[in-house]
This record gives structure tokens, C-alpha cells and sequence, in this order.
């Protein structure tokens, strides 16, 4: 995890895998909201590092849903070489969500999430679709 006192320092190589992110995601975030969302410790930030190189950053965020059911949400997820740290970091989720009391893990992603997650219990729970406003 990365403490809120870091987010400063390790911002410039989080930002490029939360960028890729961010211009997959159809307006939904921005750099510049994660970036404030952690510094103020509403959201989480956890890496995976080689070296002293930052190859995936992941951002959780603790949610009520509209029936007050808790859920760890991972707002954005993203970086290099998938197969060598996905299992940590969903494991890692897991451990926060349980510590947070929550119930279960939510995850907005692109259908490659769906092949990549299957195998670890995730499961589709709804399609958000869109359409731009016809005028």
C-alpha cells in the first residue's frame, strides 16, 4: 500500500498506468481526481514495483451501495506484465475489503477483465452500456 505521504513522490510513474486507464474509461475519471482522491485518503493506491521501476498501480475505494451493502471498489487498475502480479493484487484486495468490512470486491473493466478474472470467482454482475446524447 502506498501511505498518502508517498502519493507525492510516487506520482509521476502511477500516473502513466492510471492514464491508460483513464483514457479507456468513457469520461468517468481523471488523473487529476485519483491523484486528490488519494492525497485525501479517500482512495487507496497499491503498486507493483521491479526494482525501483513501477510496472502496475491499482486504486480501491471503500463504496456503500444505495442498500448500504460495503464494497471495495477497484476504481482503476493498470500497468505491464498482468499475469505476474494479478493474483497478488486481487488476493491484496481481498485482505483490504475484509479489513474494511466489506463483502464483496466490484471491478468496471473492458471484457478482457472477464477472461483474465473468471477463474478467481469474479463473475459479471451487470453491462453498463452508452450512448451519446442524438441532438
Amino acid at each position: 500500500m502506498v501511505p498518502v505521504t508517498l502519493v507525492p513522490l510516487l506520482w509521476n510513474e502511477m500516473e502513466p498506468h492510471l492514464q491508460r486507464v483513464v483514457d479507456k474509461s468513457p469520461n468517468e475519471m481523471s488523473t487529476a481526481t485519483l491523484n486528490n482522491e488519494l492525497m485525501s485518503g479517500e482512495c487507496l493506491a497499491s503498486i507493483v514495483y521491479e526494482g525501483t521501476n513501477i510496472i502496475a498501480t491499482c486504486v480501491f475505494q471503500r463504496i456503500e451501495l444505495d442498500t448500504g451493502r460495503p464494497v471495495l471498489y477497484v476504481k482503476a487498475l493498470g500497468g505491464e506484465r498482468i499475469d505476474e502480479w494479478l493474483e497478488r493484487m486481487t488476493k491484496l484486495g481481498h485482505l483490504i475489503a475484509s479489513d474494511m468490512g466489506c463483502v464483496e470486491l466490484r471491478l468496471n473493466g473492458r471484457p478482457g477483465w472477464t477472461r483474465k478474472l473468471k477463474d478467481d470467482g469474479w463473475e459479471i454482475a451487470h453491462t453498463v452500456l452508452t450512448c451519446k446524447v442524438r441532438k
